[in-house]
């Protein structure tokens, strides 16, 4: 009997394990279905509002506040905003982080049985002299990551990795800004290349400005977009104009616009101030 119950003992041990590899299983299954950084479950996660950041890369406009998780309620998380040499420069995190510039942030958690995990770093970029900025695909809200505001870091990619890019594909495309308060533009330049096929002359480029953000009225336009297989910058004069609200308007005709996308990965605006 004390054997039958022995044999019990450890059959049901052995499915509690196999439970719990199971959901580590399938948890690891998830994330990467999902494409998750591990640098969100191993330790500690980033989350502003209630969205958990997916990226190693944040771009913001305004002031946030950050929350740093630990994996395991119980264990402590430090942190530090510049490159801390050891972990002396870390500081123990107690309350949500208020960021208002960029920053990079490195942080690593420790177990109640002093266990410590890797460092993990989060890139935090402000973009300045913009509130907010919006891309529709036919009229459809697109790209809504914080990655498109890469598109005003001022960093330039020359060597044409599609990775930095912005991959836009649709018969029109709107890039909409909001620089916060009202402004004088007068040119505009786009660094960019196009798809596979040189028959890019079907593309031109309408912008539009507007002080409401409802009503838009012409500003500059430039046609065609010319076909280049390798990153250019295109320079469009505009009408001297005061505006806060400015939209980027590719009208797209291919006959195959999957094959056409436009790949964009800086947009400069030249105020006249």
């Amino acid at each position: 009997m004390f054997k039958g119950y022995k044999n019990f003992i450890l059959s049901a041990i052995f499915i509690f394990l196999l439970s719990d590899l199971s959901w580590d299983l399938l948890k690891a299954q998830a994330i990467s279905t999902n494409e998750v950084d591990s640098l969100q479950f191993d330790g500690v996660y980033f989350v502003i509002a209630n969205d958990t950041i997916l990226d190693s890369i944040f771009y913001f406009t305004r002031s946030i506040e950050l929350r740093l998780i630990a994996d395991h309620p119980k264990d402590e998380i430090f942190y530090s905003t510049y490159n801390a040499a050891d972990d002396s420069g870390f500081i123990r995190y107690k309350q949500p982080l208020l960021i208002n510039q960029s920053a990079v942030l490195q942080t690593f958690a420790v177990s109640s049985s002093n266990k410590k995990t890797s460092i993990k770093k989060l890139t935090l970029i402000k973009i300045e002299n913009l509130q907010d900025f919006e891309i529709f695909c036919d009229k459809k809200p697109c790209l809504n990551i914080s990655r498109k505001f890469c598109l005003f870091d001022g960093l330039v990619d020359a060597s044409g990795n599609e990775n930095n890019f912005l991959n836009l594909i649709g018969e029109k495309i709107e890039l909409e800004v909001n620089f916060g308060v009202i402004r004088n533009v007068n040119n505009l330049k786009i660094h960019y290349f196009t798809g596979e096929s040189p028959d890019y002359d079907c593309t031109r480029i309408v912008i539009e400005g507007s002080e409401d953000g409802k009503n838009f009225f012409t500003i500059g336009l430039n046609e065609p977009l010319s076909y280049s297989s390798v990153p250019i910058w295109k320079e469009i004069i505009l009408q001297n104009a005061t505006v806060r609200y400015a939209r980027i308007c590719f009208y797209i005709f291919c006959k195959n616009n999957e094959k056409n996308p436009i790949l964009i990965d800086e947009v400069v605006w030249d105020f006249n101030e």
